[in-house]
């Protein structure tokens, strides 16, 4: 190639040798078909992408087209795509090929034609439900952003951002979030970095507010950026699950099953939930998450984590709801060959001077524990080692003379394996209340219903 000549880079044109157009003889482009040629190379590179997840075998999939999904509510709703046109100050056409894209995209009818209007089919509802729970999450981040401007005394407001924000505004977003640089959300997204820079400063530019600041951490999102964060997560969510919920419809489940698991007696029911669930649906893919309830509610609140096993011990709060399974015991948990274990007419004087594994001070299991070992008039030591995990917990009790104060069920298996034992004490064994926390607004998928059934089911076999 001469000095002079042009390379591809998406669909615009630049001089190899950096040389600006005037010098390469053309006129400077104007702004718009700047702005034109950026969508174009975001659309070609949106629908390579189609094609790469078309040709992995994703099937039902959706694309988080806004803009598209807008149009095909506004006809679910209006019966008509003349009077979803005049809602939506659109012409018939772009809403015809709206709904003729996404019919396209799922192989199936969406709705029926008929004198009265258009009416969803029976997979043209499930679609119609979820789209309206995700446009739903825009209209909840169009008001809570308008709450923090006036909290903040600002002026600028985000009056009309729920129908104006781009699936490409909110997938840039989404990316800086979780890559913390634009050149790693760029990459994750197999777009340019100025297309995703972009994408940003208009993004910003409609809430009225940066949404990042610059940190030696890389960006961190502002308290603007956090209230986008979690509603931006939903809206994905939700059109994510109506690709589930159409391919249930016809008797395939998948997707993915995410599943915080906490420390009381969470990991051995879940074991056995999983393995019943995945034997009755092999299609669908579980993702396990263990943590204390502060690390994982937000992950179930912005739907990353669709429901949380483990101990009810925890303060009730109006977005999360509670599902009982069991009330599990708590007992004292030596290794099989400790001394205390073996020795007749064991007595809590016999406690004295042990060393503990404790749960980590301000969680609702230290509390329990504190209270119990109060109660009983015993003392903790000073070489006490604190721990949420159970499975740390066992590893510090095989390799010690260590007692721990922990879930009876929990530790099922090591028993069963002759690797813990129970001591034979009389103590306050307050009996903690188990089950599933959910999100109060969630729409369960089919996956998800199937594992709680499963969890009901067994939870009875366990005591």
């Amino acid at each position: 190639m001469q000095m002079g000549e042009f390379r591809a880079a998406g669909t615009a044109a630049t001089p190899r040798n950096g040389a600006g157009p005037s010098q390469a003889g053309q006129a400077r482009p104007r702004a718009g078909e700047v702005l034109a040629a950026r969508d174009a190379e975001l659309d070609v590179l949106e629908s390579a992408s189609n094609e790469e997840g078309a040709a992995e075998g994703l099937l039902f999939r959706i694309e988080p087209n806004l803009r598209r999904l807008r149009a095909y509510q506004a006809i679910s709703e209006c019966g008509t795509v003349q009077r979803a046109a005049e809602k939506l100050h659109l012409t018939q056409s772009s809403l015809t090929r709206a709904v003729q894209e996404l019919e396209r995209q799922l192989g199936l009818v969406l709705f029926e034609r008929t004198r009265r209007g258009m009416v969803p089919t029976e997979f043209g509802a499930i679609l119609a439900e979820r789209v309206r729970r995700a446009l739903a999450q825009l209209d909840v981040a169009e008001q809570e952003l308008i709450a923090a401007h006036a909290q903040a005394g600002a002026l600028r407001q985000a009056n009309g951002f729920s129908a104006k924000v781009t699936h490409r505004q909110l997938s840039a977003f989404l990316g800086i979030a979780s890559c913390r640089t634009e050149t790693g959300a760029a990459q994750q997204l197999a777009l340019s970095q100025p297309a995703v820079t972009q994408a940003l400063r208009d993004l910003e530019r409609l809430v009225g507010e940066s949404l990042f600041v610059r940190t030696t951490r890389g960006m961190v999102a502002t308290s603007f950026g956090e209230i986008l964060l979690r509603r931006a997560k939903l809206v994905f969510s939700e059109i994510e699950a109506a690709s589930n919920d159409i391919a249930a419809k016809v008797g395939m489940i998948m997707g993915h099953v995410v599943v915080g698991v906490l420390p009381l007696a969470g990991a051995p029911l879940m074991a056995r939930a999983v393995n019943m669930l995945l034997k009755e649906h092999p299609s669908l893919q579980v993702v396990m998450v263990e943590g204390t309830y502060q690390s994982l509610i937000h992950g179930l609140l912005c739907g990353d984590i669709d429901l949380i096993v483990g101990g009810l011990n925890h303060p009730t709060m109006g977005e999360v709801i509670q599902d009982h399974l069991f009330q599990d015991d708590l007992a004292l948990v030596v290794r099989k060959d400790h001394e205390l274990a073996a020795k007749p007419d064991l007595s809590l004087n016999d406690l004295a001077g042990v060393e503990w594994v404790v749960p980590r001070q301000g969680t609702p299991a230290r509390r329990c524990f504190d209270a119990v070992t109060s109660a009983a008039g015993l003392e903790i030591g000073p070489h006490q080692v604190e721990s949420d995990s159970l499975l740390t917990l066992r590893a510090l009790l095989l390799d010690s003379d260590r007692v721990a104060l922990t879930s009876r069920r929990g530790i099922r298996i090591e028993e069963a394996a002759g690797l813990l034992t129970t001591l034979p004490l009389d103590i306050d064994r307050r009996a903690v209340p188990v089950g599933v926390h959910m999100r109060a607004d969630a729409l369960p998928s089919v996956g998800v219903q199937a594992l709680v059934r499963h969890l009901h089911a067994i939870s009875g076999s366990m005591c």
